[in-house]
């Protein structure tokens, strides 16, 4: 039988003075003994922190799950815009080419055009400048 607290045999002291047979005096003395719980059932602190970290670590799986879904759905948008994208890029390659010589082709033939154009100016203002010298010539032999 384990050994009595201090409360319970001063609950004993009175019953036997009640009773008429005090075995011990009643005592000034503090009792030092304290009541130690066997090791095998003793909590240390980081088994008390356990369903703590449980709750921690569920919080941040729920947030991992989250973030899997959420990146998910981004890798899903991307996978259709690049299927919608892949003919366009694909015809764009096939087709560059070609439209690339046409448009050296258009450039090539508007640059020749604009310099014939230059050129006829020139000539005739040349042409102008030949009649105004001409006149010029003209007047001062008269």
């Amino acid at each position: 039988m384990a050994k009595p607290t201090l409360r319970q045999r001063k609950m004993l002291d009175a019953q036997a003075v009640q009773a008429g047979q005090a075995s011990t005096p009643p005592s000034t003395e503090i009792d030092m003994v304290i009541e130690e719980t066997p090791l095998d059932q003793q909590e240390t602190i980081e088994e008390c922190n356990v369903p703590l970290e449980i709750a921690a670590i569920k919080t941040l799986l729920g947030q991992q799950q989250d973030s899997i879904e959420e990146n998910g759905e981004l890798i899903t948008t991307a996978g259709a815009k690049i299927f919608e994208l892949e003919p366009v890029i694909n015809k764009i390659e096939e087709e560059f080419p070609i439209v690339k010589n046409k448009l050296r082709a258009y450039c090539k033939q508007t640059l020749d055009s604009f310099s014939d154009e230059l050129d006829d100016m020139a000539r005739a203002d040349r042409d102008k400048w030949d009649c105004v010298h001409e006149s010029l010539m003209d007047l001062g032999s008269k």
